[in-house]
């Protein structure tokens, strides 16, 4: 017999997550940590491309954060103008993977998520730029 585990149902709150967020605006202390993220992990990537937006991403971003959310910090690059033999997508991958074996990031007891995107990916989620 298989034993399934129930998830938690989504509980949609009346604000957004106030460690993050006074109202609608993003906390100043967040933002400028989430800023320095940004540049550190874009620095880690060691390529020449520009950063097209920054982006936080999922529920945070929204009403339905739980206690284990995290939070999707994502760079806006576009690819094709990445010159790797084996496609951008992948190269972004194996750095973002390499970055999270080397960083365990927090904001306010929040884990932190680095990602590249591409300039042409659809948004799947709500987004909040930082730029």
């Amino acid at each position: 017999m298989q034993m399934f585990e129930f998830q938690q149902p989504i509980e949609i709150h009346g604000q957004l997550n106030p460690k993050l967020w006074r109202g609608t605006r993003l906390r100043k202390d967040v933002y400028r940590a989430l800023m320095r993220i940004a540049g550190e992990f874009y620095k880690s990537l060691n390529v020449e491309a520009n950063v097209q937006d920054i982006l936080i991403t999922g529920s945070q971003v929204n009403y339905n954060y739980g206690p284990n959310s995290d939070l999707d910090l994502h760079l806006v690059i576009d690819f094709a103008d990445v010159d790797c033999e084996g496609g951008a997508r992948e190269l972004f991958d194996a750095k973002r993977q390499l970055w999270h074996q080397n960083h365990d990031i927090t904001i306010h007891g929040i884990d932190v998520e680095c990602y590249v995107e591409d300039v042409n990916d659809e948004t799947v989620s709500s987004t909040y730029s930082l730029l």
